[in-house]
């Protein structure tokens, strides 16, 4: 998803007001703000829609799926690894990606016993589920009717399509999705075969090749049944050797061990050929090798990909975020801001405001100022009123660090005149971020946006902001 500019740190430091706004929020005291869509990078061809839910939404949201989830994680199978209740009281769901580890191990053991597999997903699984069909699973474990009709309201107002789809991203959509398929579940369960699900992607292994075919079957009928379709292209046969195969790959395991027992060198060499063989070129990335790579090379540090990485920026847009990763310790090489300035401002290429505010991103979060040459383009997308809000925010607030009178001006002149909420406060952490807050500005805002009060309060006197990037790290404001 986009980082909140600062990360939601000027809400999550009173705890108290969040969790009174989300309770009202829950009992319809007040509304439910508003959900800007995010065209997220699928391929340079393709992008998923999914919706920016404001942090009390988001926190009310949870809570009501909360108040019935121990309930109905109960009856979820143990073959259904994603989307599963924590055992842990701080956290709401099990980690993704052990819980993902753990589905793959146990599908890879009982492959050798059960060598024929299909495996298969949903299309569009999220934005398929049907708003009578989730509500009427919800209603078999009891919950509250105030909860019930608080979902209702809630799923409405985010929905894309008429009456059908949850919002990606929350992890009470990733418990929900369980409830929804969880009849599904009970009646794969029952036959002779094997059947493993990770939320939208599932295995069924077999004795024979009849067995899982006819697994397939049962599959097909019962998502049909609920309004759901499987991928005809994603559907695949495997036996024995072939099957497991399909979850392995020798270099990624020489990679791995290699990154394990401390030998870098020969790693990277591993890292840099998953890299290239993932990138293929006119949008077709093999996702799984290229964030396994990319991630990897990262933490290395490794500079000898930059030129692979640099020459399909557009490529490896389904990976903005550890793009921007990858790339913020090179930021000050001459040939990264020339790469950058290039793509950034070819319109045939720089299509996805989403990857976009990424390389933004990385940019307020490198140590040094924005190039001058950069500054033009910045301007430009700062001041576009047809661009996104989160865009123009994340510009702004790039280009407030190129610390030019005009820009700073225009920005003070924006938080006095700016009616969008979302734009306010983003301008007024631009100026907090060069330290030009001004007590003036901020309270000429604190009036016209009187809840932005609760951000003027935690920007005074900051001598530094969280990483927009990672979220973890501060960076110093400029004085």
């Amino acid at each position: 998803m986009i980082p909140d500019i600062l990360r939601f740190q000027d809400q999550l430091v009173d705890s108290v007001s969040l969790l009174g706004s989300a309770a009202q929020v829950l009992s319809g005291e007040i509304e439910l703000s508003p959900a800007p869509e995010v065209e997220l990078p699928k391929s340079p061809f393709f992008t998923r829609t999914v919706l920016m839910l404001s942090l009390e939404d988001r926190v009310a949201y949870q809570a009501a799926v909360a108040s019935f989830a121990d309930r109905a994680d109960r009856n979820i199978p143990a073959n259904v690894y994603g989307g599963r209740r924590s055992n842990d009281p701080d956290l709401f769901l099990k980690d993704g990606v052990t819980q993902w580890l753990a589905w793959k191990e146990r599908v890879k053991t009982d492959l050798e016993n059960y060598p024929w597999m299909i495996k298969t997903d949903i299309t569009a699984y999220f934005d398929a589920l049907q708003h009578s069909v989730l509500f009427g699973a919800i209603e078999a474990h009891n919950p509250d009717p105030r909860i019930l009709e608080a979902l209702r309201r809630m799923l409405r107002a985010w929905t894309v399509a008429p009456s059908q789809g949850i919002p990606q991203g929350p992890n009470a959509s990733r418990f929900l999705q369980n409830v929804y398929f969880l009849p599904i579940d009970q009646e794969m369960i029952a036959g002779p075969w094997r059947y493993y699900r990770f939320i939208d992607d599932i295995r069924i292994l077999g004795h024979t090749r009849a067995e899982p075919k006819a697994g397939l079957k049962i599959l097909e009928r019962e998502c049909k049944r609920r309004g759901l379709v499987l991928s005809v292209q994603k559907t695949k046969l495997l036996e024995g050797e072939d099957a497991v195969r399909d979850w392995d790959d020798a270099e990624i395991d020489a990679a791995s061990y290699l990154m394990r027992v401390g030998r870098q060198k020969e790693a990277r060499r591993h890292l840099r050929r998953i890299l290239s063989r993932a990138i293929r070129g006119r949008g077709d990335l093999d996702g799984r090798q290229a964030r396994f790579s990319l991630w990897r090379l990262m933490i290395l540090r490794d500079d000898r990909a930059l030129r692979t990485v640099l020459s399909d920026i557009e490529d490896l847009g389904p990976l903005s975020s550890r793009l921007a990763l990858y790339l913020k310790p090179f930021l000050g090489r001459k040939v990264v801001q020339d790469a950058l300035k290039a793509f950034l401002q070819d319109g045939d290429t720089n299509t996805s405001p989403f990857l976009a505010c990424w390389l933004y991103a990385a940019l307020l979060d490198h140590s040094e100022r924005p190039p001058d040459s950069l500054v033009p383009h910045l301007r430009k997308v700062a001041r576009n009123r047809n661009l996104p809000a989160y865009l123009r925010v994340f510009a702004a607030n790039v280009l407030a660090r190129a610390r030019m009178r005009v820009d700073l001006d225009w920005i003070r002149l924006e938080v006095r005149s700016e009616y969008d909420p979302e734009l306010v406060r983003g301008y007024l952490v631009a100026l907090a971020r060069t330290g030009a807050l001004d007590g003036a500005t901020a309270a000429r805002a604190a009036q016209r946006v009187p809840h932005l009060k609760r951000t003027i309060r935690y920007l005074r006197g900051r001598s530094d902001l969280p990483s927009v990037l990672t979220g973890r790290g501060r960076m110093p404001v400029e004085a």
